[in-house]
């Protein structure tokens, strides 16, 4: 759904609703860290879990 706000696939949205502005959300956008980075990022979360349970 996100893909089609501004023809950028490769953006991130976030949209925060709080009960001030429920009729306008703060959005927050901006290009992705791409595949090599997102996967380095899940392997490093993968292996901090790992750590978790000894």
């Amino acid at each position: 759904m996100w893909d089609f706000i501004n023809g950028y696939p490769s953006h991130n949205v976030v949209e925060i609703y709080i009960r001030c502005y429920e009729k306008q959300p703060s959005v927050i956008q901006g290009t992705g860290a791409g595949n090599d980075t997102t996967a380095a990022g899940v392997l490093a979360d993968i292996l901090d879990i790992q750590d978790l349970f000894p």
